[in-house]
């Protein structure tokens, strides 16, 4: 009777030893410890984009007015419809004259829970000042 050959250790090798699953494990939990805090600050960033998004929409108003000569209104809630969900703009509509001026006016973009970003509008020039608000 042919006996089949054994390994040195007098068994079958056809498998992963422990200590090359615990290598796979710890080398999988390292990359998972450095993705983890950055799907955080994944909600940071698309609130960071809103309030640049909220910005720009009031610089192209302004300029739209210059460029065109006519008066542009912004309705605040023209503007919370293309941003992410839970965040709104709180304040009044805005008008924007030919001459560069403005009808002046303070928007705050906001979440469930506290302001994120304010915007101020000068009347006499139309310009906009951002300030970021710290978290509660």
């Amino acid at each position: 009777m042919a006996r089949m050959p054994m390994s040195p250790v007098g068994r079958n090798n056809s498998g992963f030893t422990l200590l090359e699953l615990l290598a796979v494990l710890v080398i999988i939990a390292l990359l998972a410890s450095q993705v983890a805090p950055q799907l955080g600050s994944l909600a940071g960033f698309r609130r960071t984009q809103a309030a640049n998004a909220v910005a720009s929409a009031l610089e192209r108003s302004r300029e739209r007015a210059i460029r065109g000569a006519q008066i542009v209104a912004l309705r605040p809630e023209a503007l919370t419809e293309e941003l992410p969900e839970g965040l709104r703009i709180v304040g009044q509509t805005l008008v924007f004259y030919p001459n560069g001026g403005s009808s002046g006016g303070n928007w705050v973009l906001a979440d469930r829970d506290s302001a994120l970003q304010s915007y101020s509008v000068d009347w006499l020039t139309g310009g906009v000042a951002t300030e970021h608000l710290p978290a509660p």
